[in-house]
C-alpha cells in the first residue's frame, strides 16, 4: 500500500512537472495554450501511459508518455520527456 502511495505520488509530481514545462516552453515562444491529457486506454486501472495534448490558436499537437517517463520527472523534466516537449512546442509554434 506504502508503495502504491509513493508511486502514486511520484506519478503525479512529475505529471504536474511535465504541464509546467510545456507552458514555460510555450510562453518562451510567445505561446499560450490548454493542456489536456488523456489516459491511453480506457482501462480503469493505473494509467500505463498519458497522452498530453495542447491546444494553441486553434492548433492541437500531442504525445504520449509512459508512466516510467512521467515519474522519472518527478525532481526535472529532462531525456525523452523534454525532448517530445519542446518538438511539441516547435510543432505548435510553426
Amino acid at each position: 500500500m506504502i508503495g502504491e502511495m509513493r508511486n502514486s505520488e511520484l506519478f503525479d509530481t512529475g505529471f504536474r512537472k511535465i504541464q509546467y514545462e510545456i507552458k514555460s516552453q510555450l510562453a518562451s515562444r510567445g505561446l499560450y495554450g490548454a493542456v489536456a491529457d488523456a489516459p491511453v486506454n480506457d482501462d480503469p486501472s493505473p494509467t500505463d501511459a498519458v497522452n498530453i495534448e495542447v491546444a494553441v490558436k486553434g492548433r492541437v499537437a500531442g504525445r504520449s508518455f509512459e508512466r516510467r517517463q512521467i515519474e522519472g520527472c518527478y525532481l526535472r523534466v529532462s531525456g525523452e520527456v523534454l525532448t517530445g516537449i519542446i518538438s511539441l512546442a516547435e510543432e505548435l509554434s510553426a
